[in-house]
């Protein structure tokens, strides 16, 4: 399988440094605009160090990093076990650093072989498949608010960025509620998108679909996605990952 890609990491308005990071197969992307191929078996994903924290750029950093030397089976208790992993050496390293033991990082990605795919998801970055026209999300959000979502709460008590789930953070039980499953078992997407919060908290999904139903290249429309979330006011890093899978004998990749 050959992996087609675009990609926008762009740092917030006023922000120091940009705390996403982006993976595409042995490649780790910090701030910015490119196009890139690969073949699998590989990892597409993005990671968003958690702001709260100090260290949120290295901890994502790290993270993608470890998972960009990391080659599990297309399987869901390997892909997680490659993930606990990686999440003790982060931890370890965080222990190593003063000041930055709870440095931490949300994780969203695909591990794509020839023989399958598998989800990972912790906390709020996002995976969405394109289905015809239509956005279809494949990762619930690890978040106060969709839990008082999800249990009929009042969503005004609550601080919508904070997350339940990622790498780091101190402890290993923030790692707990790690969602892993296969994908793609019936037949691959044309295209499959992950954005971090700074875009999906900003954009609705139907100007998504719009902006990715435009003519132009992968890299165009991941670009035009973090501009227009910056211009509708997005103060947070901003990051879109636009990837094409394409299994062998497949005429849509060059």
């Amino acid at each position: 399988m050959k992996l087609e890609a675009g990609l926008c990491v762009r740092r917030g308005q006023h922000k120091a440094e940009c705390q996403d990071t982006a993976l595409v197969g042995g490649t780790v992307f910090g701030e910015t605009l490119t196009g890139i191929s690969c073949t699998a078996p590989a990892w597409a994903a993005l990671l968003d160090g958690v702001g709260g924290n100090s260290g949120g750029q290295e901890a994502s950093r790290f993270a993608a990093s470890e998972l960009a030397s990391s080659e599990p089976a297309a399987e869901v208790e390997s892909v997680r076990s490659w993930i606990a992993a990686i999440n003790r050496r982060l931890l370890a390293e965080a222990a190593s650093q003063e000041g930055r033991t709870q440095m931490a990082t949300t994780l969203s990605g695909i591990f794509f072989t020839d023989d399958g795919a598998v989800l990972a998801n912790a906390g709020n970055t996002r995976v969405y498949a394109l289905q015809g026209p239509y956005l279809r999300q494949l990762t619930r959000d690890h978040t106060t608010l969709q839990m008082l979502r999800d249990l009929g709460g009042d969503e005004g008590t609550c601080n919508p960025s904070e997350i339940l789930c990622c790498l780091g953070g101190g402890s290993p039980r923030y790692l707990d509620r790690l969602a892993v499953s296969r994908v793609f078992e019936r037949s691959v997407p044309h295209t499959v998108l992950m954005t971090t919060d700074g875009i999906h908290d900003i954009l609705t999904t139907d100007e998504m679909e719009q902006i990715l139903a435009e003519p132009g290249s992968l890299q165009e429309k991941a670009e035009k996605l973090c501009r227009m979330a910056a211009e509708r006011g997005s103060e947070d890093d901003c990051s879109a990952l636009l990837v094409h899978p394409c299994p062998e004998g497949d005429g849509i990749c060059s």
